[in-house]
């Protein structure tokens, strides 16, 4: 019973293997990345590895991007419902500013695995 992290050598992405009981977390052993499709132990991919790779880092960072402007809009016209009156500038900068904390968020959940709480562990099983 334990946990495997792995790297992608292309993208550095933090791939997750779970034996034992906790395998019903992830039942399939990853042999890809899961953002670029790269295999994890060659580092070999294809053309059509590298159109859906494109795709899931655009997915990956645009909805990321999406919440955050929701979320800090959202709340920004909770805390502050005169805003609609303010200038444009005024308006717009919570949507620049969740914008960004969503890429911010995006590329650390990407980097370090967003439920990798462990940090002894993560150390100890971690592949390059």
């Amino acid at each position: 019973m334990g946990r495997f992290e792995i790297t992608c050598p292309k993208c550095h992405q933090l791939n997750v293997r779970y034996s034992g009981w906790a395998a019903l977390l992830n039942p399939r052993w990853p042999r890809e990345c899961t953002v670029c499709r790269t295999e994890l132990v060659t580092g070999r991919r294809t053309s059509l590895d590298k159109v859906h790779g494109a795709f899931m880092w655009a997915a990956l960072y645009l909805l990321h991007m999406l919440v955050g402007v929701g979320l800090l809009t959202l709340a920004t016209a909770l805390v502050w419902p005169a805003l609609i009156n303010q200038p444009v500038y005024l308006r717009v900068a919570p949507m620049i500013c969740g914008a960004l904390a969503g890429l911010l968020l995006a590329e650390h959940s990407r980097r370090g695995g967003t439920l990798l709480g462990h940090p002894k562990e993560r150390e100890v099983g971690r592949g390059k």
